[in-house]
């Protein structure tokens, strides 16, 4: 399994998903961390991937289940949706911390609540 965050840095999850400019990707087997990416928000795209993929800064995390973000204005966050990604707004801002109460089904989605 893959989560990705959106991030501003290495440790901590942005409050704001459309501003962030990286994904931090955890890697998750047999609940424990194997690894993490970081990736480029709006990396340019070499493969044959739509327009609309580049633009909306998915392409990068297409191979994520999870998206962890600090807020998704709502429009992005039924985009998130469509992609079979699970957007989760929270307010945990350490990014391991949250993959670990995520891993638990401790982590609350706030912007379901």
């Amino acid at each position: 399994m893959k989560i990705a965050a959106a991030c501003d840095d290495d440790l901590n999850i942005s409050r704001y998903f459309e501003q962030a400019p990286y994904y931090a990707v955890v890697i998750v087997e047999d609940g424990m961390v194997v690894g993490r990416e970081t990736r480029d928000k709006m990396r340019a795209s070499t493969s044959n991937s739509d327009e609309k993929h580049r633009h909306n800064g998915l392409e990068p995390i297409l191979d994520c289940q999870v998206l962890l973000a600090g807020d998704i204005e709502r429009e992005a966050y039924e985009m998130i949706k469509r992609y079979d990604i699970e957007p989760i707004v929270t307010d945990v801002g350490n990014i391991y911390e949250a993959v670990l109460l995520y891993m638990k089904g401790k982590l609350s989605n706030l912007k379901e609540a």
